[in-house]
């Protein structure tokens, strides 16, 4: 019997491979082993415990803290991230295909005025890119504040001494040319405002987190 955590060698491997050849599997031929009137009530029971914002906050932060899903992220990140410094014109690609869809597609023109209602709220999805960048300031006793509104008009990742603000940009989005334009307009607004930028890239919080807010922390020390 192998034990939880151990790893199998190879011989190991091969021999259970080896021991299950020609046995039929107990669910060959069954679709779902369980019945529509479970199949439902298991969805609803579901359902109503994700509209609970804690809840779908505990479970959202249990999968961005597991170690597989990190390193998912990671290599999503390079891949992406080499993706578009190979391929501009797929940017522009995707950016056709998203504004055809919100034409054409209703409900997923629905989903994205909800998403941003919420945004305008203050209360959007935040990425894992932010939470982690979030945790790494509460490490290095930075004090901020995370979803703040500006000049009634943004809403920016943190907010930190009332005039330095963080935004944590992920590699595919923030690589499209019409949101490249919009974050131009964007900065230019809060720097005439009086307000000191930092943009920290999905990849350069996965690779060193610590390194990005130390950016941060050296500029507050001058």
């Amino acid at each position: 019997m192998v034990r939880k955590g151990t790893k199998m060698s190879k011989e190991s491997c091969d021999k259970m491979s080896r021991s299950h050849l020609d046995k039929v599997p107990w669910n060959k031929g069954i679709k779902n082993p369980y019945s529509e009137d479970t199949i439902k009530k298991t969805s609803e029971s579901i359902s109503e415990l994700w509209k609970n914002h804690d809840y779908r906050n505990q479970q959202m932060e249990s999968r961005n803290n597991s170690k597989s899903y990190k390193n998912r992220k990671v290599k999503q990140s390079i891949t992406m991230k080499k993706l578009y410094e190979d391929n501009p014109e797929k940017g522009e690609e995707n950016s056709i295909c998203q504004k055809n869809r919100w034409k054409n597609d209703e409900s997923f023109r629905e989903r994205h005025l909800e998403c941003l209602s919420k945004s305008r709220k203050g209360k959007r999805h935040r990425s894992s890119i932010e939470i982690k960048f979030e945790d790494e300031l509460k490490n290095q006793n930075i004090s901020y504040i995370s979803q703040m509104k500006i000049l009634n008009r943004y809403i920016v990742d943190f907010l930190i001494e009332d005039n330095i603000i963080i935004e944590t940009d992920g590699n595919y989005w923030h690589h499209l040319s019409n949101i490249i334009e919009k974050d131009k307009v964007r900065d230019k607004t809060l720097i005439d405002n009086g307000f000191i930028i930092f943009r920290f890239w999905e990849h350069e919080i996965n690779d060193n987190v610590s390194n990005c807010v130390k950016k941060i922390k050296d500029y507050i020390a001058l």
